[in-house]
């Protein structure tokens, strides 16, 4: 177990800076105005040192296993198959949206109008009783709906 001096200089808790941390949103964010600050808590931390609390929990393991496999599948690793000869797929991009970050440049014609486009080819396709190859690859057409209220998926 590494010693408080070791650490110290990475893990030091002072209660002022935690206390003026926390002070800024609630006094420059409307979302944090009305939380209240439990200062007890914040008195419970050191002055200049490391928390309790971090000693309490700390755990020294020597399975180095364990500690790959933890991390092994965030980022694959480039240089695993760095002698393999390097093959690229070619994957075309086809346009297949009307899409307005903000919402004001594109306006509710060209949604309709792009729908509706959408909707013919379906309908010619089903009429036709053929799927070709154009209307296989079609992309199904997808209505987000825009508003000043955030909705769940």
């Amino acid at each position: 177990m590494p010693q408080r001096s070791q650490l110290k200089h990475t893990l030091t808790v002072r209660k002022k800076k935690i206390y003026d941390a926390l002070q800024w949103p609630n006094q420059n964010n409307p979302l944090y105005r009305y939380i209240t600050i439990n200062q007890p808590t914040i008195d419970k931390l050191p002055d200049d040192d490391v928390p309790e609390c971090f000693w309490a929990t700390t755990e020294i393991s020597n399975n180095t296993e364990a500690a790959e496999s933890e991390r092994s599948s965030y980022i694959p690793d480039p240089l695993a198959n760095a002698f393999e000869p390097n093959t690229t797929t070619t994957v075309p991009i086809t346009a297949s949206a009307v899409l307005d970050v903000n919402g004001t440049t594109v306006s509710s014609d060209d949604v309709a109008e792009h729908l509706l486009g959408q909707m013919k080819v379906r309908m010619s396709d089903k009429t036709l009783e053929s799927q070709s190859e154009e209307g296989a690859k079609q992309d199904p057409v997808y209505m987000i709906p825009r508003g000043n209220k955030p909705t769940n998926e």
